[in-house]
């Protein structure tokens, strides 16, 4: 705590800046049929399974007017409200956009069922739709839990299942 402070004020701001940027986005799954929105699907084998994932980013606007100070204007959106967010990574050999992936998989076996890049600007609203897969030893009438992720390539800690 106390090396926080022998910062100068112009790092403290990008700190600042930096947390204020950082993406809070809500996630939620909404399955046909169910009232539910729970990450994990009970999906038979063979079954058709159609997905539906509303994101949401939560943005302060005091933030905004925070973390327009890490990017130039020059590398700043015309239209910032309808353009995909620049992640702040002052090291990325260029201007990086914010990364997000919806993913849906069975992480007991490692197994990626589906899988959607999204460019998320206020909100989002993904539909995935695949066919449940066979296990290598199925017992009669197995029935699959597959969870649902929301993955950034920008930030580490935003991803969310």
């Amino acid at each position: 705590r106390e090396r926080a402070f022998r910062l100068s004020s112009s790092k403290i701001a990008d700190v600042a800046a930096f947390c204020n940027a950082y993406p809070n986005v809500d996630f939620r799954i909404e399955l046909p049929g169910s009232s539910e929105s729970d990450a994990v699907l009970n999906a038979h084998v063979g079954e058709v399974v159609r997905v539906k994932v509303v994101l949401r980013r939560e943005e302060d606007e005091d933030d905004k007017v925070e973390t327009d100070s890490l990017h130039s204007k020059q590398d700043r959106g015309v239209d910032e409200i309808a353009t995909v967010p620049r992640a702040v990574a002052p090291y990325f050999p260029g201007v990086k956009e914010e990364g997000w992936w919806v993913c849906v998989g069975d992480s007991g076996r490692n197994e990626l069922i589906a899988l959607r890049k999204v460019a998320l600007k206020k909100m989002a609203n993904v539909d995935l739709e695949f066919t449940c897969p066979e296990l290598d030893s199925m017992a009669d009438e197995e029935i699959r839990k597959l969870k649902v992720f929301l993955m950034c390539d920008s930030y580490l800690g935003c991803d969310q299942e």
